[in-house]
């Protein structure tokens, strides 16, 4: 899958007129991040045969109308958001977006730059009771 730049995303987003305009980083984040999680719920309701690998063109109903509501964006918005993000959705490997491999990337590469030791996502509180 071939990354797409801002500016890409910046056109997609703005064949909805207001949308580049309405919604900030943070949630276009919450819309790629909510809906990927939302996949197997969308795939499921596809209909027999539907290529598994291929985003759909339309969210299912169900998946629709939450993002509407926890994102508090109208329907041409999360229509909007979905034909900027799907591909992007669609391929999206939470794996890669977590803070242990935030924490790997801080070990591997921040070290060169005394960074690696400053990351800690993680506090590990020893709680011994001496009885």
């Amino acid at each position: 899958m071939a990354e797409f730049t801002m500016e890409q995303i910046y056109e997609q987003l703005s064949k909805q007129p207001g949308l580049p305009q309405a919604i900030g980083m943070d949630t276009a984040m919450r819309f790629i991040r909510l809906t990927a999680s939302l996949k197997r719920s969308i795939l499921h309701q596809q209909k027999p045969g539907y290529k598994e690998d291929e985003a759909p063109e339309r969210l299912p109903d169900c998946v629709f109308a939450f993002l509407t509501s926890a994102l508090a964006l109208c329907d041409d918005y999360v229509q909007g958001c979905w034909d900027a993000f799907k591909t992007t959705i669609w391929h999206y490997n939470p794996k890669l977006h977590s803070s242990t491999a935030d924490a790997q990337l801080f070990y591997e590469h921040g070290k060169n730059h005394n960074l690696g030791q400053l990351y800690k996502p993680f506090q590990i509180r020893s709680n011994r009771m001496n009885y």
